[in-house]
């Protein structure tokens, strides 16, 4: 499977089970609804909506950023203030503060830490490779759209992108 296959399946993969559940106990509801059913629905219904949800924030964001059709919010920040625990000086790049939040929440997903750097002009944010190809995917293109690249190795999940010169 290449990369894009592989992608497509993690994205329907994330939209199509969730809303299986919601169509299976809808069907069930409509057909013969029992207490037990009736009691546990509602909890499997939200909780597929709660699975749902991100799936389909994260295929909107990626449309946006792949079409041209977001305008990032550039400003000068520092990345050290966005990542939790950093403890350092501040790493000054130009971006767009809530994409780069959102990018941050997809790397540091599952309770994986991150760690950030800045060296030879450029801000590295590096995490475990325990990540969902649909949310690195996201982080991608939100790092090219910051002139930077993610890439995955064995070592982990390296997050780049140039310093404000």
């Amino acid at each position: 499977m290449n990369d894009g296959e592989e992608l497509f399946s993690a994205f329907a993969h994330d939209v199509k089970t969730p809303l299986a559940v919601v169509r299976g106990y809808a069907e069930l509801l409509a057909k013969e609804p029992n207490e037990e059913m009736l009691a546990q629905a509602p909890d499997a219904i939200l909780a597929a909506a709660e699975q749902l949800g991100p799936a389909l924030d994260d295929l909107l964001l990626a449309l946006e950023i792949a079409t041209g059709v977001l305008e990032p919010e550039w400003e000068t920040l520092d990345l050290a203030a966005l990542v939790p625990d950093s403890n350092g000086s501040a790493v000054t790049i130009l971006g767009d503060k809530l994409l780069l939040q959102r990018a941050l929440t997809a790397l540091s997903q599952n309770g994986n830490g991150v760690q950030l750097s800045a060296t030879d002009g450029f801000a590295t944010i590096r995490t475990d490779p325990t990540q969902s190809r649909r949310r690195l995917y996201v982080a991608g293109l939100i790092a090219e759209l910051h002139r930077g690249e993610l890439r995955e190795t064995p070592d982990g999940v390296f997050f780049t992108v140039p310093l404000e010169s």
